[in-house]
């Protein structure tokens, strides 16, 4: 950081602006680190849940384990949407296990369609084939 002589009107005001800048840098990195923690604390999740159904474990700690696991997320995701709100940067990524699959477009509406009826087979032709 560069240093130089103010003089004595200019002070107040650049040490103003100083410290303004310095207060927007660290509500910037504690966001990101809150960020940071939230995702180590999903991801610790994760892990614990993928080692419990890697050993398996009685139904009981089962389901205590789950309402664990969600309480913590509920709390990671509140702590996130907050630190977003605050740092007013885009929120991050989702971390869902499951991908969304590509959807289909409709079918056009002129498209011919063509009904096919097939003569029921009997219970003696299913077994045989």
């Amino acid at each position: 950081m560069e240093t130089t002589p103010l003089h004595s009107q200019d002070e107040p005001s650049a040490l103003r602006a100083l410290v303004a800048e310095q207060a927007a840098k660290l509500e910037s990195q504690e966001a990101e680190v809150i960020k940071r923690d939230s995702i180590i604390g999903l991801l610790w999740a994760q892990l614990e849940l993928l080692r419990h159904r890697q050993h398996g474990a009685s139904s009981e700690k089962v389901d205590r384990k789950i309402e664990q696991f969600e309480l913590i997320l509920e709390e990671i995701e509140a702590s996130r949407a907050e630190a977003e709100l605050r740092s007013g940067k885009a929120p991050l990524p989702e971390l869902d296990d499951a991908s969304e699959k590509p959807k289909r477009k409709p079918l056009p509406d002129g498209l011919p369609t063509e009904e096919r009826i097939r003569p029921r087979r009997s219970s003696c032709q299913r077994q045989s084939t």
